[in-house]
């Protein structure tokens, strides 16, 4: 007998800004810009169009090799270590704090529902960090274990690309993993799962191991819609995301972003407020505060959307206050938490719940929101 499931809920975030003049003063130019990224929205567009993809060309669609990799994966591995850099990593540690179990890595993989725990390291990780990885991941050469609690897997990604520091991390870790196979090339390309750029060095490098999954880095694996790319899909997918859900909502935010008036449109919105802060009152470091967000990942989307943007003075910061209506798990009967002692909030974003689609809808807005400011400060 069928079981009829719900639908997940998929209702649209709000915008609020505290300053509304600043949306006054830049409505033309807003509307004009809007014209602009939409009548050539490939550099903002990778959601709706993996998405698309998937819809219509199922079985041959890059999203489904990115599930079945992710599907194999966790069979056949405990531990997924994840090392890149730029904005990639900041966007893969952001879905996983957001919407897996707040202590995901901590869990039995029972409880886990037999997904790998995550672990990342990026050409920034100190000697420590990196040797404390290689401890924790590497069993005795003399008797590699194939107990699957020790089984773990690398997925090195091509960003920054030709990162030299970067690359000498993945040789580290390409030692011990292929002691924890005995050294046998068909089980070490089953745990090989690289995202690389064309002639790169990491392709060059990866070459000889002949992966059984690997992806290439998309155009945009340097920008914040690399949010969206088989780089950060596929850790997420690995560890329980629905990362269709993911994509639908950065899908539906750049639909509304395309068709709701500025009052309505987060985006636009974030833009403006974005660009009066920085202009009027040189505030240029963007944070997140909550505390119904939660704090761990609200740090991961300042990270995430910091990496791409022109540096500035760190004096003061703009802040955007997220309020989830609903957590992630199970509400429960508590006194309301203090509140951040902000000197300032300039906007504050609606979230209905920590969910997936939730996500996916703000970082789209974001991306989109990043794309405008970028036209907006171009000379008129």
């Amino acid at each position: 007998m069928s079981v009829l499931r719900p639908r997940p809920p998929e209702e649209p975030l709000g915008y609020e800004l505290t300053d509304a003049a600043a949306v006054a003063d830049l409505a033309p130019r807003l509307e004009a810009v809007r014209d602009t990224i939409l009548s050539d929205p490939a550099a903002v567009d990778l959601a709706a169009r993996t998405l698309a993809d998937y819809d219509t060309a199922r079985p041959a669609s890059d999203l489904f090799a990115i599930l079945a990799a992710a599907r194999e994966i966790r069979d056949r591995v405990d531990r997924l270590v994840v090392v890149a850099g730029g904005t990639i990593g900041p966007a893969t540690r952001l879905l996983t704090a957001s919407c897996c179990h707040p202590f995901h890595d901590q869990l039995g993989r029972g409880e886990r529902g037999g997904r790998p725990r995550l672990s990342w390291l990026d050409g920034r990780s100190d000697n420590d960090t990196i040797q404390g990885l290689r401890d924790l991941v590497a069993g005795p050469a003399s008797s590699p274990s194939d107990d699957l609690l020790d089984r773990w897997a690398l997925m090195p990604i091509d960003c920054p690309a030709d990162d030299s520091r970067q690359e000498a991390i993945v040789g580290l870790l390409l030692e011990p993993l292929a002691e924890s196979v005995a050294g046998d090339p068909r089980r070490l390309a089953e745990r090989i799962v690289p995202v690389t750029v064309a002639g790169g060095a990491l392709a060059q490098r990866m070459r000889p191991f002949a992966c059984r999954w690997s992806f290439p880095a998309d155009p945009e694996v340097h920008t914040l819609t690399a949010a969206f790319s088989a780089a950060t899909l596929f850790p997420a997918a690995a560890a329980g995301i629905d990362v269709v859900r993911f994509l639908k909502g950065g899908a539906a935010m750049l639909q509304r972003f395309r068709e709701a008036p500025l009052h309505a449109n987060p985006p636009l919105l974030d833009a403006a407020m974005a660009l009066t802060e920085r202009y009027r009152r040189q505030r240029w470091e963007r944070r997140f505060a909550g505390p119904q967000g939660g704090s761990g990942w609200l740090s991961e989307l300042a990270d995430w959307l910091a990496g791409p943007r022109r540096p500035g003075p760190l004096a003061a910061a703009v802040v955007t206050r997220v309020v989830a209506g609903e957590p992630r798990r199970d509400r429960l009967e508590l006194p309301p938490p203090a509140e951040d002692d902000l000197a300032a909030v300039a906007s504050v974003i609606h979230l209905p719940r920590i969910d997936e689609h939730a996500v996916g809808q703000l970082l789209q807005a974001l991306i989109l929101s990043a794309a405008v400011e970028r036209l907006l400060e171009q000379p008129v």
